[in-house]
């Protein structure tokens, strides 16, 4: 249910970031990957501070094994994070990060 007013959402307002947000949780959820990619790109691009889609759009690529990608992703999650001072989701973000690194 909450997956059908998600979508009515963004047929109503297409500028309305949170629902894209939202809907690329939803598709995570649902292994939807590539999906989840592509609306976290769609809110990246109306606000590129929008840490939690770079994050969402990191453990997307994670799911896909294209851990260079997420680690990109993730990066600049944590940029944004430490920029806004949001110290719990830097440090979650920068625990990701770490594991990439060791999973080389």
């Amino acid at each position: 249910m909450l997956y059908v007013l998600i979508e009515l959402a963004t047929a109503i307002d297409e500028n309305y970031i949170d629902a894209y947000y939202e809907r690329s949780i939803a598709r995570f959820a649902r292994q939807k990957y590539e999906d989840a990619i592509k609306d976290c790109d769609r809110v990246i691009k109306r606000d590129p501070n929008y840490a939690q889609a770079y994050e969402n759009k990191g453990n997307a690529f994670l799911a896909l094994k294209k851990k260079v990608e997420a680690k990109q992703a993730f990066e600049q999650a944590a940029k944004i994070y430490f920029q806004k001072q949001e110290n719990t989701s830097l440090q979650r973000v920068q625990q990701i990060i770490a594991g990439i690194a060791v999973a080389k």
